[in-house]
């Protein structure tokens, strides 16, 4: 029950409850796409191609053995060929 002029401030306390509303929704959205936005950040970059054309001409040479050149292909980041 109301007495006297307390149902004025009701307008109030739905205006501060929708206000917390949007901002515990504002947080949500920041951190959930802060979160997203900072895994594609730290992804590897890809190795520079100078690093597969000097594996592959050691390769070619004989400097290291099929294994030596497929273990540092998937180091780089490379799928080794198929056999």
């Amino acid at each position: 029950m109301w007495y006297g002029r307390g149902y004025d401030v009701f307008p109030f306390g739905m205006i501060f409850g929708m206000l917390f509303f949007l901002i515990i929704v504002g947080i949500l959205v920041y951190l959930i796409f802060g979160i997203s936005r900072d895994r594609g950040s730290h992804a590897a970059a890809p190795p520079a191609p100078e690093a597969k054309s000097i594996l592959d001409r050691r390769f070619a040479q004989g400097d290291i053995t099929r294994e030596q050149y497929e273990e540092a292909l998937g180091v780089l980041g490379y799928h080794p060929p198929k056999k």
